[in-house]
């Protein structure tokens, strides 16, 4: 049992814990490094927590296997939750991690990072989130608020320039369930930044919302705008395979003045986004934002009945403060034993309301919460291409490769090989990988040109086949990491857009006891160049 603010900071790794009451933090939080056990919070509030540091920052750095946390409400303080990468006020990491019942209290830039930074968890890894919310500064009042909060105060903040991957509840969510889960912050970012979740990658989001501003940043150089895409007002980019919603909306306006990839709902679905029932967003507020309508490219009906079930939906406010919208027209919303909507029914006072949780948290025990399961192998390679315009005829062009195996074990002698389209070349002397440094700044390394073999690094271009091949074979790639390629192409002047797409292949060796196999290969290709 805890009661006392020195018994908190003394929770172990392994322990099972029991708030007795309320606790009153007076120094800065330092976090819990590691935390496999339990901690319940019996309804209990943490007021004041700050914490400033690099790598993984929030109450804990790090949720592992087995981890349970239930029942709790975290006040942050005036001085926020501070880190780098992997932010979030209750753990900046969740790997395999149950999380319930959990209540976040922020104010403006009330949560700061670089990049995987959320209300909640800033990345979260084959863990179950279910009936937890982020509020701001005016609590849980905001559950019945139109515009829960102005649009100038940002809870959420992500500073890196080439994928924030910022949401309100969870920065990236990785092969993970999220059920009966709200965030009411404004959040902004430069790249993946969603109202509830930036990154969805293969995981599953259901009886769900976000009512939250959303901001993507941009960095403005001679006279153009780049960077601010994949900004959605629920989800900022999906990817992976087997992503899905179920039953969720948003509210908020949606801005930047990125050149593409901004929806009022998913800023972008890279791959397959399956919809079960039907999810809706704010048409009014999306006509008040950058892009009015949702581009439904790559998003599915899962299951669909008739014309409608299996869709997303721009309704009115006034549509989207009507039961018989979200139980009409193949619409199913249970309105019996988890949803709820207006103030004060049956008297003068009567106040719509957009839908909420009947306990106000989603967190309901009479109702059994569906199980996902997936089917891992130690070394999983994933892989995506964007590109950023420098100057007149120069593109950069990045490529990300992820590891979503293991954590202990790794891929190596990595190999690329990109194929340009006609008219693109590459810029000699610019191939480069960023990697992150422990203190999780971004590391720039230039990869010379090279052709003796694939156990060392280098790259070679050939002109007649435009074929870009890099090998990074001293690079070790560990679970749970990823690594950006970076390299510059022209495009001749006498051609405004390319619409052939660049195609990366990537080819890694397992070294792993329990691989079933030597090679893992990605392939990825890009939407086509274009110069501003």
């Amino acid at each position: 049992m805890i009661s006392t603010e020195n018994q908190l900071r003394a929770m172990t790794r392994r322990g099972h814990y029991w708030l007795a009451n309320d606790i009153e933090l007076t120094r800065r939080w330092t976090p819990i490094a590691r935390f496999s056990g339990t901690l319940d919070g019996n309804g209990n509030v943490i007021r004041n927590l700050e914490v400033s540091g690099s790598l993984d920052q929030g109450m804990f750095r790090r949720l592992e296997s087995g981890a349970t946390i239930r029942n709790l409400e975290i006040q942050v303080g005036p001085a926020g939750v501070r880190g780098t990468t992997r932010v979030g006020v209750l753990a900046g990491r969740a790997d395999r991690a149950y999380i319930s019942g959990i209540r976040i209290q922020i104010g403006h830039n009330g949560v700061v990072g670089n990049r995987d930074v959320g209300g909640l968890i800033g990345r979260a890894s084959r863990s179950v989130i279910m009936g937890s919310l982020v509020y701001g500064q005016n609590g849980p009042a905001e559950v019945y608020l139109y515009h829960p909060e102005p649009d100038s105060v940002i809870a959420v903040r992500g500073n890196n320039r080439t994928r924030s991957n910022v949401g309100g509840l969870v920065g990236e969510l990785d092969r993970s369930t999220v059920s009966r889960s709200a965030s009411y912050v404004n959040v902004t970012g430069y790249a993946h930044v969603g109202g509830f979740v930036g990154s969805l990658r293969s995981s599953g989001i259901s009886n769900s919302f976000a009512r939250g501003y959303v901001l993507g940043r941009t960095v403005y150089l001679r006279f153009t705008h780049s960077r601010g895409e994949r900004i959605g007002g629920f989800i900022g980019v999906s990817q992976g395979t087997g992503s899905w919603i179920e039953n969720v909306y948003s509210t908020g306006v949606v801005e930047s003045n990125g050149r593409r990839r901004i929806n009022p709902f998913v800023g972008q679905a890279s791959s397959v986004l399956l919809v079960s029932g039907v999810s809706f967003y704010n048409r009014d507020a999306a006509l008040m934002g950058t892009v009015s309508t949702q581009d439904m490219h790559n998003i599915r009906a899962y299951q669909g009945v008739g014309a409608i079930r299996g869709s997303v939906i721009g309704e009115s406010r006034d549509n989207l403060m009507s039961r018989e919208t979200f139980t009409t027209q193949g619409a199913f919303w249970n309105f019996y034993t988890l949803w709820t909507m207006g103030l004060h029914h049956g008297t003068p006072s009567y106040t719509p309301t957009f839908p909420h949780f009947i306990t106000g948290v989603g967190l309901l025990e009479s109702i059994n919460m569906d199980s996902e399961m997936w089917v891992e192998r130690s070394i999983e390679i994933s892989a995506e291409i964007e590109e950023e315009s420098l100057a007149d005829n120069v593109v950069r062009v990045s490529v990300t490769i992820y590891n979503n195996g293991d954590e202990g074990e790794r891929a190596d002698r990595l190999h690329l090989l990109n194929t340009l389209p006609a008219g693109v070349t590459l810029v000699p002397n610019s191939v480069r990988i960023v990697t992150e440094n422990a203190s999780g700044d971004e590391v720039r390394t230039n990869v010379a040109r090279n052709t003796n073999g694939i156990s060392i690094r280098g790259h070679s271009f050939n002109a007649a086949t435009r074929n870009l091949e890099v090998r990074l074979g001293d690079f070790r790639l560990h679970g749970e990491a990823m690594v950006v390629l970076e390299f510059d192409v022209t495009i001749e002047p006498t051609v405004i857009e390319v619409e052939a797409s660049i195609i990366t292949t990537v080819t890694a060796g397992r070294v792993s006891r329990t691989s079933p196999d030597n090679i893992t290969v990605a392939i990825v290709e890009s939407e086509g160049l274009e110069v501003e």
